[in-house]
């Protein structure tokens, strides 16, 4: 047996140097182990995304899938695809749905006038939609258009779909609808482009409104005993800065 240890002339024990041919087969090992395992641990197709955006995204492709399959009864998939390829009628599909998406947004809300309810859009700002838009693109790219891409590996440039902000020099079928939804949708159905709120001061009677509406409208806020005795210390405190 070859020892990997050698002994100098004062009987001190030393490990053997390493050959270089030795160390050569070390890091062609060490290589071919490091390959194996990135083989077997591809990076991922779909990049991760927070709870919120995962939860978001859910809600527009649930939205956009029985958009397509009840109301205009076509396969949804199929607009994904032609838009891939630029074609004017996968945009105003695209487009329809947005629209639809806006006007259809309804919701019966309590209201403090003479009638106890009132139908209220509940999206009212081109940034919501775009918010959608954005949401949709990344389902479709990490969905569909993904198992196009692995269908089709040569043409992966083709089927990829990114949102990008609306800025005037951008290109491409999605910056087409994006620069729509921004520019043309808000005067078709009445969003707003700016900030919705303004911020003012609490004065005292905005506080008795918030409050008796507390007490009056009891069936329409569902609080705790506990929590409706509370509140109006907290509303206090909170006016008070």
């Amino acid at each position: 047996m070859i020892s990997n240890r050698f002994t100098t002339d004062k009987g001190i024990h030393l490990p053997a140097v390493m050959s270089h041919s030795d160390h050569l087969e070390s890091k062609r090992q060490r290589a071919h182990a490091l390959f194996q395992h990135h083989e077997a641990n591809p990076i991922p197709d779909r990049p991760a995304v927070g709870n919120e955006t995962e939860y978001n995204r859910e809600r527009a492709w649930q939205a956009w899938n029985a958009f397509f399959l009840d109301t205009m009864e076509i396969n949804p998939a199929e607009v994904w695809f032609n838009l891939c390829n630029d074609l004017e009628e996968a945009k105003s599909y695209c487009r329809t749905f947005l629209q639809s998406y806006v006007e259809n947004s309804e919701e019966l809300c309590p209201c403090l006038g003479l009638e106890e309810y009132e139908w209220k859009r509940t999206v009212t700002s081109a940034v919501s939609v775009l918010n959608v838009w954005r949401s949709l693109i990344g389902m479709a790219d990490s969905i569909i258009l993904l198992e196009r891409r692995r269908q089709d590996p040569k043409n992966k440039s083709l089927w990829t779909l990114k949102y990008v902000d609306p800025k005037p020099n951008g290109k491409g079928p999605v910056h087409k609808i994006t620069m729509w939804i921004y520019e043309e949708l808000p005067d078709i159905t009445g969003l707003t482009r700016e900030q919705q709120f303004d911020k003012m001061e609490v004065i005292a009677s905005d506080i008795v409104l918030m409050l008796s509406t507390l007490w009056t409208c009891v069936k329409d806020i569902p609080y705790e005993p506990r929590e409706r005795t509370l509140s109006p210390s907290s509303t206090e405190l909170a006016a008070g800065g």
